[in-house]
């Protein structure tokens, strides 16, 4: 009997770890990206002014709003 239960959970887990998987390699990439694009608008603006506490409270909340949608689409 605990062979089964090991053998669920050992499937329930790939089948969690996949899409885990995925969403840290996007999460990755697009995080590189956007470093990225920030440091060339940063290098072509030479005169610009670093990314203020509003701003970045700002990008935040934007990131977080995004999460929420993002786990609203499994109740769908």
């Amino acid at each position: 009997m605990s062979e089964l239960k090991a053998r669920g959970r050992n499937k329930g887990s790939q089948l969690l770890a996949n899409p885990l998987l995925v969403g840290a390699l996007l999460g990755a990439l697009l995080g590189l990206f956007g470093a990225y694009l920030y440091q060339r608008r940063a290098q072509e603006q030479a005169d610009a002014p670093p990314l203020s506490a509003a701003k970045a409270v700002k990008l935040g909340f934007g990131v977080l709003s995004l999460l929420r949608q993002i786990a609203n689409l499994a109740r769908i």
